[in-house]
């Protein structure tokens, strides 16, 4: 895979997990997240969420970066 796909996997990431922490702080969830919630519980899914924000992070950084130098 390319550089882009990976920009823009690594954004899709973060902007997921953002918006899902910021509707979970109000009682609300995205509707394709909901079996994360149900599956891990509270807990178990601010966590996932903190971790898809931190990989897509990470994604994008390796994306960014010239491994080459």
């Amino acid at each position: 895979m390319n550089r882009v796909t990976f920009t823009v996997l690594g954004y899709a990431l973060v902007l997921i997990g953002f918006i899902s922490l910021i509707l979970a702080m109000i009682g609300l969830s995205l509707q394709p997240l909901v079996w994360i919630d149900r599956f891990f519980g509270p807990l178990g899914s601010f966590l996932v969420k903190l971790l898809m924000i931190v990989f897509g992070m990470i994604t994008l950084y390796m994306s960014r970066v010239d491994m080459e130098e």
